[in-house]
């Protein structure tokens, strides 16, 4: 794969996309320099650098779901590129502030960048859009809908002597302005973060937020056609936000770990439900993962010690005792 690049270049990783057709590889230069390269993976072609792409910051780097398009920073700039062979890249933006946060939407309308409280969808045919229009500058967090269709996205607000947070949730398409779906529910924090993590979840059917605050975990419908409905109050863990979540597929059902592996449904109905053993070994807060058909969460548990973790399956259909085996 590494054949065809100039000398002294080290390939450090790569990605395939979705198809199958393209590769992208991340190449180190002798003086330390990234640099992106794409190549055809039925090798009917010698790698080829991407243009302006020297210098990339790795961990930034996004690739769409489709897999065609990659966008990337180098010296606080936004670039968006092909991985078709020939195809130039793209200045997004420019001047990004330390904050900068950016995500292809499922959609394929393009891509969302929140900078400096402005959160603009790029579109693929080069029109942009504000999807804050009604709070320039004010975006301080986001989260995209897995379907595409909207964005939900943070604004700080002083109440009294409380400093809060509303979440909005906007169209992508523009069909309509964007309305609060927390009715003052999230806030007030004794602290300020840049940017705030609110504990902020999408369920894959594009209709229901899950947040944290105020002690609580709650959800609310992105159409604003209901109040909030808290799953679980508890103030002694819910203080700010919680760590990591995950869905199952057909958006009943939150997995998320917050000192401990927990289970509840999305809609409420029964209290949440430990996963994993009392003592909270959970070898790693981001190794979980609800799979396919929601019948059963996936775990990484280190039950002697951090370097003999182990993997678990608990079921979500009945209670489990301990560690699950």
């Amino acid at each position: 794969m590494a054949a065809g690049l100039p000398a002294g270049r080290t390939v450090t990783d790569s990605f395939l996309s979705s198809d199958g057709s393209q590769v992208a590889l991340w190449v180190e230069h002798p003086t330390g320099d990234l640099e992106l390269y794409r190549v055809p993976a039925d090798g009917s072609a010698l790698p080829e650098a991407i243009p302006s792409s020297l210098g990339l910051e790795l961990f930034p780097l996004q690739l769409n779901s489709a897999g065609t398009r990659i966008a990337f920073v180098v010296s606080n700039q936004l670039f968006l590129a092909t991985l078709a062979a020939g195809a130039p890249s793209v200045a997004v933006s420019s001047g990004l502030t330390p904050f900068y946060r950016f995500e292809f939407d499922a959609a394929a309308h393009g891509l969302v960048v929140l900078d400096g409280g402005d959160l603009v969808l790029h579109r693929f045919d080069g029109t942009i859009r504000v999807l804050n229009p009604g709070h320039p500058g004010g975006a301080l967090q986001f989260a995209l809908d897995p379907t595409g269709a909207r964005a939900v996205y943070a604004t700080e607000v002083r109440r009294g002597f409380d400093l809060t947070y509303d979440l909005w949730s906007v169209p992508l398409d523009g069909s309509s302005p964007a309305v609060r779906i927390n009715t003052d529910e999230v806030g007030p924090t004794s602290s300020r973060f840049s940017p705030p993590e609110l504990g902020l979840g999408l369920t894959p059917d594009g209709r229901t937020a899950v947040f944290s605050s105020l002690g609580r975990l709650l959800s609310a419908p992105l159409d604003a056609s209901a109040p909030p409905r808290v799953l679980v109050d508890d103030p002694t863990r819910f203080t700010f936000a919680f760590t990591s979540l995950s869905f199952s597929d057909d958006s009943r059902t939150l997995v998320y770990w917050l000192n401990g592996l927990h289970e509840v449904p999305v809609q409420g109905g029964r209290p949440e439900r430990r996963l994993d053993a009392d003592d909270a070994r959970l070898f790693h807060p981001d190794a979980f993962r609800v799979l396919a058909g929601g019948q059963s969460v996936l775990f990484l548990a280190d039950p002697l010690a951090p370097e003999a973790h182990e993997l678990f399956s608990a079921p979500l259909a009945h209670p489990v005792r301990g560690v699950p085996r």
